[in-house]
């Protein structure tokens, strides 16, 4: 057996040896390779975490593989130098030598666990997710070394997990070919050729406007907005609808809403209850201007309402222009994602419009302004 004075700086080097694999893992998963391209002319290290990237299935065989080998050998040396440590004093206090035996076993199992546990995978994994591309740079070049050396090793590895997955039904993927370019990526890649003259000015900013479409919600564009659609209560007639229509300036007008968000404009809150929809929002229904001209004042304007689309918070412009086409509406509901009865404003199809186009958003502004 090794003297303890010898197995507990090797055990402490185990833990630091996990360690390093759970950064590996971890790091290489969470880091922006977009970042780590804006400085990989200048930093080795930034190079080597993006080769790293590129070969991820092996580094991520050669993190599993460290890790499990760093588990069986911390059980191999810690424990054994715990119970040696233990042993004695437990004998001393009267404990038999089975009894001692059995309890240093436990507590060594204990202490050696929560070591391995806490300071060999928790920590260093709580540190490279809040800094992944520090820790990739920092890990990458060791690991590529590492992946050089085992890659007959690993890729054996590697293929037979493969080959489970196959058995499963489920194509493996090689999560160096499956990566693409994320937005920002994509969004760091414009700039930089735009910076270069590779790109005109015109068509960075075309790409630039494309790229925000898939990452700006409906829920963006009607943040700022302090004035809620015009609304009227349930019960309302043609009458009621013409004369909201005349003070909002609206030609859309909702029908039996729940409560909006932002300061009232409506002429009747609609506080009703109304039916739902099937995913759990408060079904709301719409009257255009046009529909009520030749229709009598008194007619219920329930009459000649339609079912409005409703649209999550969290829908995108693209996703928001599909669905509007589709279902060939030029207004929306926005609705939040968790589902309360709570409405939070409406699009029209101007709004994406004026998100997809610039240049038509400063000649609406323009004509709204000289109107």
């Amino acid at each position: 057996m090794m003297p303890w004075f010898l197995s507990l700086p090797l055990s402490a080097l185990i833990i630091v040896i996990s360690a390093f694999f759970v950064i590996i893992e971890f790091a290489l998963l969470a880091a922006r390779s977009s970042r780590l391209e804006e400085e990989a002319e200048s930093s080795g290290s930034a190079r080597a975490a993006l080769r790293a990237q590129n070969q991820l299935t092996m580094m991520l065989a050669a993190a599993q593989l460290g890790i499990t080998g760093a588990t069986f050998a911390l059980g191999a040396v810690a424990k054994p130098a715990v119970q040696q440590l233990l042993g004695p004093v437990l004998e001393a206090i009267g404990l038999p030598a089975a009894a001692s035996y059995a309890v240093s076993f436990g507590i060594a199992l204990f202490i050696v666990t929560f070591l391995h546990l806490v300071v060999g995978e928790m920590a260093p994994k709580s540190w490279a997710i809040a800094h992944p591309e520090t820790a990739a740079k920092l890990v990458s070049p060791v690991g590529n070394t590492i992946v050089t050396v085992l890659r007959p090793l690993l890729s054996w590895i590697n293929h037979m997990a493969n080959r489970l997955v196959s058995l499963a039904g489920e194509e493996p993927v090689d999560r160096a070919v499956a990566r693409g370019y994320d937005a920002d990526m994509l969004a760091t890649l414009v700039q930089h050729s735009a910076a270069q003259g590779v790109l005109d000015e015109t068509s960075g900013d075309q790409l630039r406007t494309l790229i925000s479409l898939h990452q700006t919600s409906v829920g963006d564009i009607i943040a700022p907005r302090t004035v809620r659609p015009t609304a009227v209560a349930p019960d309302a007639t043609v009458s009621d609808v013409q004369e909201a229509a005349r003070r909002s300036g609206h030609f859309r007008i909702l029908l039996e809403p729940p409560p909006l968000d932002g300061p009232s404009t409506a002429d009747r809150p609609g506080t009703a209850d109304g039916p739902s929809t099937a995913d759990g929002h408060r079904e709301v229904r719409m009257v255009h201007v046009r529909d009520t001209l030749l229709a009598d004042p008194a007619t219920p304007a329930a009459d000649l309402a339609i079912q409005t689309l409703q649209l999550r918070e969290s829908t995108t412009i693209m996703e928001a222009v599909e669905q509007m086409r589709t279902q060939r509406r030029l207004l929306a509901v926005v609705v939040p994602d968790d589902g309360p009865a709570r409405i939070r404003g409406v699009v029209t199809s101007e709004d994406l419009l004026e998100r997809i186009w610039p240049s038509v958003e400063q000649r609406l502004a323009a004509e709204r302004k000289a109107g």
